[in-house]
């Protein structure tokens, strides 16, 4: 995960990362986020810097605390940041409060680190809202998400749509389903889907 990190940053032109930093014209869009540049889907990349930050956060604890384990979760974290993948930055806070919480010792010890954690992870949400860079990088992503401007973006629409065709495809063969990968198929062909997909939620589709 360091590696991609490291080609991503030569492979990726200055001008790609300047994009990145300003906001998308449609947060559903794929625009100006980083990852294209390697090949990845830039969600697809989000989910990989997250994992990986988990993972060098961990070498970081085991090795005494080196710094030189610490600098590749930095750099994903920033990573994940340009991708704009909201979901990638969910999982990394999340992950990283339960890795805390679980190593820390005694249970007055664990309820004060989950207090802080929980308290920094509402801290950084508001700054993605709030600090103008922030907010024109991600923070504008979870707003439309969350539809804190009074309406949710496209992505999210269609994401419930999808999850919701997946619910009623179990709901007709609840004991045998549809079939293994088969959500692609109903989807597109028997409710007009704009494309052969997957439901945009593993828990769904595996319903299905």
């Amino acid at each position: 995960s360091f590696a991609l990190v490291v080609v991503l940053v030569f492979a990726t032109p200055l001008s790609a990362w300047v994009e990145s930093a300003g906001a998308m014209e449609d947060a559903a869009s794929d625009s100006n986020r980083i990852g294209p540049s390697v090949g990845y889907h830039p969600n697809a990349l989000g989910h990989t810097c997250a994992v990986g930050v988990v993972i060098w956060l961990y070498k970081y604890m085991k090795s005494g605390r080196r710094a030189v384990n610490l600098l590749p979760a930095v750099l994903m974290c920033a990573t994940i940041i340009f991708t704009k993948s909201r979901l990638s930055i969910v999982v990394t806070a999340a992950c990283l409060v339960l890795y805390w919480f679980l190593i820390s010792k005694g249970f007055l010890r664990k309820v004060i680190v989950l207090t802080v954690l929980l308290l920094v992870s509402v801290l950084v949400f508001w700054a993605l809202l709030n600090v103008p860079m922030l907010y024109q990088i991600v923070g504008f992503r979870f707003e439309a998400m969350l539809g804190l401007s009074g309406s949710v973006d496209a992505s999210t629409e269609t994401r419930s749509e999808m999850i919701a065709i997946a619910l009623e495809l179990f709901s007709g063969n609840p004991i045998t389903g549809i079939g293994f990968a088969n959500y692609s198929y109903y989807y597109f062909y028997d409710y007009g889907g704009w494309a052969m997909t997957y439901a945009h939620s593993n828990y769904a589709e595996l319903l299905a």
